[in-house]
């Protein structure tokens, strides 16, 4: 039984679980609370939700949440089960998480928690419960930097899975595309204690045998001392560590120690936010030395320095000022030279009106871009939709770029294949070493990488923890039609 439920969505596609509902849940636990969460929640039928949500209900109950950060589409039965556990049960119902705002969630709401979630949501929990003097210390302000994170027997961890674990929360640099609210902050002011991280894994390893990692960190190297403590770590844990994480390309250049301190920190794939390797358009998002140097760098980061033993996954933008198509098809075929690199994947920029701005935004912030659009040559039309902005540069509306990126992707699709990125989440579908699918996913991914394998685990690990069976299974639909469909790729079997 359960005082706080908490419901967290599956992110479409991508079947590691997200951090936030997890993250919450501890914090609530460690105020004396009893919280469950219940994950992939968009992937139960009404029937399935009702019984496990019911299950957790007793006389103190109080409160049911919603995480929607990685985005709730209305599947029918999902609202109808919130409207019946808040009739039937009469419990507080909570929507939080880093989202733009859900008409359909936001009416049916008692409280909305906008960004990090903590301290106001253990505020409101008093409240619920009259908690005044609840917990030795009563309400703790949370901090990063001293979190003591760990997952409870009732979060359901199965060995094989690749866990999310929080680094730190925040980012020293200042993108001019970044509309993130924890931007630009001073070096030991976000910065989790690195012992306490290591603290964690152990604790993980021990407990539910897990060795493989996504870090949750806005930039994973943005301190060489940092990496050095990850490095040695990675050498005396007695088990082996695995991980994939963003890094930041420019900070391989100023501190070469990282190039040989990330491998021994046992780092299997790089997320390299690179954006543009077209020069003039880098540097107008602060990335300039990127954009002149990058592609040489990146070229022979893999090949010599790495041995092409570390997969690497390069995000670029489409639609950034003096951007040039001809340099961002060239660069698609010079990563088509290297098949087995990785993966890269262009990502569309977009700028929102500021009268809109709030509702469109995911964090509520406004980046560089967006506060100076005149600067960088953008024309933000009035109706705020971001389908009716304009680079005057290169004369182009944001739907240009967006079906510049669908060309740009579709060209390096065959790069695809043996991404670690998404063999970390075929070894979290299969709970197998990565060494076992590379050779399956390098035939074809798409075909053998089954993300509904991960939910079944899960849905069936679930049903036996409450002593009953789910009552459908998932199926991971590879069709042409259900590749077409925007959200929804899973079909129930019964």
């Amino acid at each position: 039984m359960a005082q706080v439920i908490i419901l967290n969505f599956g992110a479409q596609e991508h079947t590691t679980r997200t951090l936030g509902a997890y993250q919450i849940a501890y914090w609530v636990r460690e105020h004396g609370m009893s919280c469950q969460v219940i994950d992939y929640s968009n992937y139960f039928t009404h029937e399935e939700l009702i019984e496990v949500i019911e299950t957790f209900i007793d006389k103190d109950t109080k409160v049911f949440a919603i995480s929607k950060t990685y985005g709730f589409h209305n599947d029918g039965h999902f609202l109808e089960t919130i409207d019946y556990i808040k009739k039937k049960h009469g419990l507080k119902f909570v929507v939080g998480g880093k989202g733009p705002p859900n008409k359909w969630l936001d009416k049916r709401a008692d409280i909305t928690i906008k960004g990090d979630g903590e301290n106001e949501f253990i505020k409101y929990l008093y409240d619920v419960f009259d908690k005044t003097k609840h917990g030795p210390d009563g309400i703790r302000p949370f901090n990063i930097i001293r979190l003591e994170h760990r997952f409870a027997p009732e979060d359901l961890i199965m060995p094989g899975e690749v866990l999310p674990i929080e680094l730190g929360r925040g980012c020293v640099f200042k993108c001019n595309f970044c509309s993130h609210p924890n931007i630009g902050r001073k070096k030991g002011e976000y910065q989790r204690n690195w012992k306490l991280i290591e603290e964690e894994i152990i604790y993980n390893y021990e407990n539910f045998g897990i060795t493989s990692y996504n870090f949750s960190d806005d930039t994973v190297n943005e301190d060489p001392e940092k990496i050095k403590f990850l490095g040695d770590m990675g050498e005396r844990l007695n088990f082996d560590l695995q991980w994939q994480g963003y890094v930041r390309l420019d900070l391989l250049h100023r501190y070469p120690s990282m190039i040989e301190d990330l491998p021994r920190s046992k780092m299997k794939s790089a997320f390299f936010g690179i954006e543009s390797f077209e020069a003039k358009a880098a540097a107008s998002v602060g990335k300039g030395w990127i954009g002149k140097n990058g592609r040489d760098f990146v070229e022979d980061l893999y090949l010599n320095k790495w041995n092409e033993e570390i997969s690497i996954y390069l995000s670029m933008i489409c639609g950034l000022p003096y951007e040039n198509i001809d340099v961002m098809r060239e660069t698609c075929d010079w990563f088509n030279s290297f098949p087995n690199m990785g993966q890269m994947k262009w990502n569309v920029l977009n700028l929102y009106n500021a009268k809109r701005y709030d509702e469109y935004n995911e964090y509520g912030t406004m980046s560089e871009f967006n506060r100076n659009a005149d600067k960088y040559g953008y024309i933000i039309a009035e109706d705020g939709y971001s389908e009716n902005w304009y680079n005057t540069i290169s004369e182009k509306s944001h739907w240009d770029s967006h079906y510049e990126g669908i060309e740009l992707n579709k060209r390096i699709q065959k790069t695809n294949k043996i991404s670690s990125w998404f063999l970390f989440e075929a070894h979290n579908a299969y709970g197998k070493p990565l060494e076992e699918l590379r050779n399956i996913l390098m035939s074809d991914y798409r075909k053998s990488w089954d993300p509904s394998r991960a939910v079944n685990r899960y849905k069936q690990r679930m049903f036996e923890y409450i002593g009953s069976k789910p009552k459908k299974i998932l199926e991971w639909d590879t069709s042409l039609n259900a590749k077409n469909l925007k959200h929804n790729r899973f079909v129930m079997e019964g």
